[in-house]
């Protein structure tokens, strides 16, 4: 396996294509990795353990650690070839990763997110896993309604579904329920937001939202 960590110096990086998707010496810019590196079929994770404990089922052929937070482990699990990427948390993380994959691989691309998340489902009881099928929702704040009570803006947008590959998530599923049969396997929506605290409800007297 080769393994590589990319502490980036700025002075010597070259950013080829600003006006279009900009490259650095072959490698997208934040993930840093390039074509031929990545693999078709990938699972992304938000921590670096989870990522390892995923990869350990493969055998690993490369490690991409980047100067940005990313993590990229690629290896081969029944002949075919697999990436797995560490890449944090939130959707401004999630699209670095999609578009500068993308950007780096040729052909139709399969990618399944997994992690950790509270429910709001008695269907889906602590220990449960959930596939999103139903697709993913997203909330926004309004950080001018915080500003300025009187506006009477809404304090959070909650956006349209955007909906799951339902051929995707119909294979996850069914893998699933043939493989975990002590564990009960949900259907559902997946809700993100642009925050991990005050866009999901949690309250902190430390912190006040019109900061």
């Amino acid at each position: 396996m080769s393994e590589r960590y990319h502490a980036r110096d700025s002075k010597k990086s070259v950013y080829e294509n600003t006006n279009g998707f900009p490259m650095s010496n072959g490698k997208n810019l934040h993930m840093e990795v390039g074509p031929g590196e990545l693999a078709n079929r990938i699972i992304t994770v938000g921590s670096v353990q989870r990522a390892e404990l995923v990869a350990s089922f493969l055998k690993v052929t490369t490690k991409i650690t980047s100067s940005r937070g990313f993590t990229t482990i690629t290896g081969y699990f029944n002949d075919i070839l697999v990436s797995v990427v560490s890449i944090g948390m939130g959707p401004s993380m999630m699209d670095f990763f999609v578009r500068e994959s993308r950007a780096i691989v040729d052909g139709s691309m399969a990618i399944v997110r997994f992690g950790t998340c509270g429910g709001l489902s008695l269907e889906a009881p602590e220990g449960s896993v959930v596939v999103s099928s139903k697709g993913s929702g997203y909330i926004t704040r309004n950080p001018d309604s915080f500003v300025d009570a009187s506006t009477n803006l809404p304090y959070y947008h909650i956006h349209k579904v955007a909906p799951s590959d339902s051929n995707l998530s119909a294979l996850v599923k069914n893998r699933l329920s043939d493989k975990l049969t002590d564990t009960t396997i949900v259907e559902g929506l997946n809700v993100t937001a642009d925050s991990f605290y005050s866009s999901q409800g949690r309250i902190d007297i430390n912190f006040n939202d019109n900061n």
